[in-house]
């Protein structure tokens, strides 16, 4: 919250007739994500096509201009294996050792304030490349 700014004038006798006040409240930057889950099949499924393989996310942040960055996370934070393009275009990867129903996280942070975050669940299913 900023200063407050007081404004006085047309005293009249020591009674002030007109009073003004400025206050400027700066709100909070919000940030929302869809889909908030998504199933989607390994990149190298042999059961899956193209369409089936990735899936489009969107964001939208309030109260900034400043927009939004992607990433993909495991549940414990660390690196996702899919990727995520800046239009929000994710795709799972090859199968290799992950288990099908292995999860990742979709977060969209905001540029401005990199600490508000939106997350999105990815469920990547499949049995992997025919062999």
């Amino acid at each position: 919250m900023m200063p407050v700014h007081h404004h006085r004038r047309g005293r009249h006798r020591g009674v002030v007739t007109d009073v003004y006040h400025h206050i400027v409240c700066r709100h909070q930057v919000e940030i929302e994500v869809w889909p908030a889950r998504a199933e989607v099949h390994f990149g190298d499924d042999w059961t899956a096509n193209v369409a089936t393989t990735q899936v489009r996310f969107e964001a939208q942040v309030y109260n900034s201009t400043q927009g939004y960055v992607w990433d993909v996370r495991d549940i414990n934070g660390g690196p996702g294996q899919g990727t995520i393009d800046a239009s929000g275009l994710y795709r799972a990867p090859p199968k290799g050792a992950l288990a099908s129903g292995t999860t990742e996280l979709v977060v969209a942070s905001s540029r401005e304030d990199p600490l508000r975050k939106a997350f999105a669940w990815v469920t990547l299913v499949g049995l992997g490349p025919r062999l």
